[in-house]
């Protein structure tokens, strides 16, 4: 029989690191025969002291996802070409002039507009800083839409 884990995280902590295995299935194939199997998997990593982790359809943040996709044009195609520091500053300008009133496309032309970039530009950067954690945008709040109003975190909560 072959078994295989999805995916082995190395996790970045302030005393050193650790490993997370992660098996990732569909609530709907969790069978007995695959459960059986997620059980021999879990055993194995157990026994190598390294924490594993089933994740279904069910533990998604649905909010979440779609709205990482919102910002996705910000991870595709411009790796490395986008400056991190910039679009911290992009944030700092956007939440700035934010408003619980202004539709996110609003916001973004003002940002875009007294940074001196075009929009698209300006949504790239804000998204890369959405990735990064480095922005108030509540990506968990709503489904985030150009249209809409867009929610921020207080300051100083946990992004």
């Amino acid at each position: 029989m072959l078994m295989t884990t999805d995916m082995v995280l190395t996790v970045r902590e302030p005393d050193g690191k650790r490993h997370v295995a992660i098996a990732v299935k569909p609530s709907n194939a969790l069978c007995p025969r695959t459960l059986e199997k997620l059980f021999i998997e879990q055993a194995y990593w157990r026994e190598h002291g390294i924490e594993w982790v089933l994740a279904t359809d069910r533990d998604l943040m649905t909010n979440r996802s779609s709205n990482l996709l919102f910002f996705e044009p910000s991870i595709q195609k411009t790796a490395g070409v986008l400056d991190p520091e910039m679009a911290a500053e992009v944030a700092r300008q956007f939440e700035a002039g934010h408003s619980t009133e202004a539709a996110y496309q609003v916001i973004l032309a003002r940002t875009a507009a007294a940074l001196g970039l075009d929009r698209d530009q300006a949504h790239k950067l804000l998204g890369l800083s959405v990735w990064t954690r480095a922005s108030r945008i509540d990506i968990d709040a709503c489904l985030l839409a150009h249209d809409a109003p867009v929610p921020l975190k207080p300051e100083g909560a946990s992004r």
